[in-house]
């Protein structure tokens, strides 16, 4: 291939772009038509080595979440939230979404120039719930927090005379699941286990129980979520009752 051509004399300058190695042959002929004279070289290309591509690292543009443990709240109250993130960059979009028991149910995001973020949800049972951040940066760290926000249950506790000593106690436990215990309650505040039963489907329970003994007494009905954790051991209030 024909690269440039010049004008005979005693020099010539050939500028010419090279992407890779390569072998040049110039011609040269006399004024005259003699010739040609012949010279062959080689242009040696060496490639630059690439840039190398920042791998993601832990510790670099990763926010830091942390969660302070929401309070033990009632069935159906609220609670308030709080994440905390700790970040190299002025925003950070913080996410808060509630995993355990399923569905997983996203319950807000929020970009946001503040350290810390509050969340307020209302519960029915416990949960536990994830919070993450991120600064729009590619990183490999820890920056989400996983945590259980505990909820007692509501329990209420009834009783009703059938005959002598003879009684029933009935009541509901609200999320439904688990077991009661109904206790009876002396004076001197000991409490003595009289019976147990099941939380039915419809979160009622029922008691029948006949007593030995008469007099005055507070019971109480003590809920326990077994295998399920769908919330704290709970109980009623106290129930004034006279047995006779």
């Amino acid at each position: 291939e024909v690269v440039q051509t010049a004008p005979s004399g005693p020099s010539a300058t050939f500028t010419v772009s090279v992407a890779e190695t390569s072998t040049f042959r110039v011609d040269a002929l006399g004024p005259d038509g003699c010739g040609p004279a012949s010279a062959t070289f080689t242009r040696t290309v060496t490639s630059a080595s690439p840039t190398p591509t920042p791998t993601p690292h832990a510790d670099r543009a990763c926010p830091t979440v942390t969660v302070a443990q929401p309070p033990t709240i009632t069935s159906g109250q609220t609670v308030d939230i709080v994440v905390s993130v700790r970040s190299p960059s002025a925003s950070n979009t913080v996410t808060l979404l509630r995993k355990d028991p399923a569905p997983v149910v996203a319950v807000r995001t929020e970009t946001t120039t503040a350290t810390t973020t509050t969340f307020t949800v209302r519960l029915g049972e416990t949960h536990r719930f994830v919070a993450s951040a991120s600064d729009g940066n590619s990183c490999l760290g820890g920056n989400s927090a996983s945590f259980f926000a505990p909820v007692r249950a509501l329990v209420s506790i009834a009783a009703v005379r059938n005959s002598t000593r003879t009684y029933t106690f009935t009541g509901r436990v609200q999320p439904a699941a688990g077991t009661v215990a109904l206790y009876r309650v002396e004076a001197s505040g000991r409490r003595v286990l009289t019976s147990t039963a099941p939380v039915q489907t419809d979160g009622t329970y029922r008691i029948d129980r006949t007593f030995l003994g008469s007099g005055r007494f507070g019971f109480v009905t003590v809920a326990k979520p077994g295998s399920t954790g769908r919330y704290s051991t709970s109980e009623s209030a106290v129930r004034p009752t006279i047995i006779h």
